[in-house]
């Protein structure tokens, strides 16, 4: 012990030969990161756990809370979760609960402004559930714009008018729709006269009378005699 305090003296004496104290870096030893960055830059903001962010992002405001965006230096204001604003404008959010911005709560698609509570259900072919009751299209007793399907067994595309549908989607596979030639008409359009029968329906190129058998297959109403 008495060797090292000559020693310490006689470094100090003579000022030679002894190496300078280590440097303490404060911001490891003891947090104080507070000041400047790693490249000396001052700090925008500090988060609560007091983290080194680069002098370029801000990771907090004052208050410790998660910002929603900054530029550059400015810090753009407090964290505002998505959840709790009306973003597509049809005066609702997803929140449950309390909105931020005074809309009202219980949106289930934000991103759509046709989709909220009390909507109107329309049949669409993306089965969105408008009035977000979780009951999307033929789910939704009060779905609106139902269709009219009618039977197609024989698969000419022409159906029997005398089995019908009326739903969003298409029943099956040998339905097809009421108003075949799209015109917003569902009852006045042609049908076909014989559902068994794939080559009769409305304008078939075949004549009245095939193969000795008399068979309206242009579906007109009448059959020639073959006898």
């Amino acid at each position: 012990m008495v060797i090292k305090v000559i020693k310490v003296i006689v470094c100090f004496l003579i000022l030679t030969g002894c190496p300078p104290p280590p440097a303490v870096d404060m911001c490891l030893a003891y947090g104080y990161c507070d000041s400047v960055d790693d490249t000396g830059l001052p700090m925008i903001a500090d988060s609560a756990s007091e983290t080194d962010s680069g002098g370029l992002s801000d990771t907090g405001d004052t208050a410790y809370t998660p910002l929603v965006t900054d530029s550059g230096t400015t810090d753009t204001g407090p964290y505002v979760d998505p959840l709790t604003v009306d973003n597509d404008g049809d005066g609702y959010c997803e929140q449950v609960i309390v909105c931020a911005d005074g809309s009202l709560p219980g949106d289930c698609d934000d991103n759509l402004a046709s989709a909220y509570p009390g909507g109107v259900e329309i049949c669409d072919p993306d089965n969105v559930d408008e009035d977000c009751d979780a009951q999307p299209d033929d789910w939704d007793s009060n779905v609106t714009a139902k269709l009219l399907w009618i039977q197609d067994l024989d698969g000419d595309t022409f159906g029997n008018p005398d089995i019908d549908s009326r739903q969003c989607d298409k029943p099956s596979y040998n339905f097809v729709l009421a108003d075949t030639n799209g015109d917003g008409d569902e009852y006045n359009d042609p049908r076909d006269c014989n559902d068994a029968e794939p080559s009769a329906y409305p304008g078939a190129p075949l004549g009245e009378c095939v193969d000795g058998v008399p068979i309206d297959y242009d579906c007109d109403g009448s059959a020639l005699d073959c006898l």
